[in-house]
């Protein structure tokens, strides 16, 4: 959402935007051994939210949801949708959030405004390499942003973006089988204790390390680069990156993640 002040788009937001259509984005990335989640902080409430906005009038869905992602970001990140929420009150602000948002803004969230009615959400989940999200735009409701492990979002979400996490985290388990979830959120090269922390986050539970690593190398989708990492340990662990061709070859079937 890029318009010249809050009240700019209170008055006149409904000729760009779909009033009741709107877009939420659970962007992961993984770092240190963690899968976290994109959140962004509302000016003048203690309260966070996921990266989204209304749908414009001039396009669809998905390219609501790569536009809300490319001007927070700069990045064209991967993006599955996953949901669509219909609950009746899921967009409304308590009240002493809409008299914090008229002391900070100057506007009252008025009854029955084009964007105080009931609003229809749709769910998507992106994956980002960690390091390459090197900035955060901010914009006019917005005055921080941060990123959250999944296990430990905190618990004053706006609206029900605390369920839509959940919503987004049961989709990843599902499409971890059939679509390139690895190959987005790894960096070009990644240790077997990386791979394995990362499907354990994705899975919510633990692996035996000697499985998951017999199963991934008689899968074929890793290449040995033939590296170590810096890291200094009793033992350096050995650089991996995946065979794209055989990666992709394998998630038709699936049979590669039955891990347990």
């Amino acid at each position: 959402m890029k318009m010249d002040d809050y009240k700019r788009f209170a008055t006149e937001g409904y000729r760009v935007y779909v009033p009741n259509i709107s877009i939420a984005c659970t962007l992961l990335g993984f770092h240190d051994n963690k899968l976290k989640v994109l959140l962004l902080r509302w000016k003048g409430l203690d309260k966070w939210s996921l990266p989204g906005g209304f749908m414009k009038q001039d396009e669809d869905a998905d390219e609501g949801a790569a536009r809300i992602l490319k001007e927070r970001t700069g990045l064209d990140v991967y993006l599955q949708q996953y949901h669509t929420y219909t609950s009746l009150n899921r967009f409304t602000i308590d009240e002493p959030s809409q008299k914090k948002f008229k002391d900070t803004f100057g506007m009252e969230v008025l009854k029955g405004h084009w964007y105080d009615k009931r609003v229809i959400g749709i769910g998507y989940y992106g994956l980002a390499e960690y390091a390459k999200v090197t900035r955060i735009e901010l914009d006019m409701i917005t005055i921080d942003s941060r990123w959250w492990p999944v296990d430990d979002i905190p618990e004053n979400m706006l609206f029900n973006h605390h369920e839509m996490i959940g919503g987004a985290m049961k989709a990843l388990q599902r499409d971890v089988a059939h679509e390139p979830v690895c190959l987005k959120l790894l960096p070009s090269k990644f240790t077997m204790a990386e791979l394995q922390c990362l499907y354990e986050s994705i899975l919510g539970y633990s692996l035996d390390r000697g499985n998951f690593r017999k199963k991934m190398m008689n899968a074929g989708i890793l290449k040995d680069m033939g590296e170590s990492t810096t890291r200094k340990a009793h033992k350096t662990p050995h650089l991996y990156s995946f065979d794209v061709r055989a990666y992709k070859k394998a998630l038709q079937s699936g049979i590669i993640f039955k891990l347990q």
